[in-house]
């Protein structure tokens, strides 16, 4: 009785140690995870998205907002808002052209509201500036995906260095739909350092971060980012990005420079 008591002991423990063993083999480093997401990027030329965005502004917790957005490398930016009070609003970028400033037009939604644009200006403003910053954390120079990973990789790693960094490998969730895997960050307070805790969701076949959350040392919201309906390479051309595309309704009026 006691060689089978014992042979079904060493059994469980067997099964244990296998079962914990599986584990380990399915979740990766979360360290490393991370920092492949930017091999990934690498090999992308450009993406379209919904891009959701609710932030804390100075204390104040902003609306959140959704924008269709057109990304293409080097660093060039569409995006108009599809709801909430800036609703039809466009905003275009390309970095080293139109002054290095951002082409900004107030919109209107509709078939009324188009006809208002083509009266309305674009606004030629700073990225940095006081009004393109306005209920903003971050200029529009830190946008997109790949920004996103740089600054993942940038905080990681001053953390790492300074023994302050915890990630945790979270399981598979899903995120708008597909598949994806959740890692936790927890940070001290200290300068440097954007949040307390923060979730990032790495979608698993495209292995790029698709949606972050950030939460403070209260536990309060930081902010949350979200890409979802992404489509990666989609063949973008330069129209994509001149304020005279036929799509886009940036108004007919010479552009106004602004800060």
């Amino acid at each position: 009785m006691r060689l089978v008591a014992y042979i079904a002991v060493l059994g469980g423990a067997v099964a244990l140690v296998a079962s914990v063993s599986a584990r380990s083999a399915q979740s990766p480093d979360p360290y490393k995870l991370l920092v492949s997401t930017r091999d990934s990027f690498a090999s992308i030329h450009g993406y379209t998205a919904t891009f959701t965005k609710h932030e804390r502004v100075n204390g104040d917790l902003m609306p959140r907002e959704t924008v269709f957005m057109k990304f293409q490398k080097p660093f060039k930016i569409y995006m108009k808002w599809l709801g909430g009070t800036k609703e039809g609003q466009e905003v275009l970028f390309v970095k080293g052209e139109n002054g290095n400033r951002i082409l900004a037009h107030p919109g209107f939604a509709g078939t009324i509201g188009g006809m208002i644009n083509l009266i309305l200006p674009t606004f030629a403003i700073s990225p940095d500036g006081p009004s393109a910053m306005q209920g903003n954390r971050h200029p529009i120079t830190g946008a997109g995906i790949g920004m996103l990973i740089e600054k993942i990789i940038r905080v990681n790693s001053k953390a790492l260095a300074s023994n302050d960094l915890s990630l945790t490998h979270k399981g598979d969730v899903e995120v708008d739909g597909r598949p994806s895997v959740l890692v936790e960050r927890i940070l001290p307070q200290k300068d440097g350092y954007p949040a307390h805790r923060t979730h990032y969701y790495i979608d698993k076949e495209y292995n790029l971060p698709v949606k972050v959350v950030l939460r403070d040392w209260s536990g309060r919201l930081t902010a949350s980012y979200e890409y979802t309906a992404l489509v990666l390479n989609p063949g973008l051309k330069p129209a994509d990005f001149e304020i005279r595309n036929k799509e886009y309704r940036f108004g007919l009026l010479p552009t106004i420079i602004r800060d």
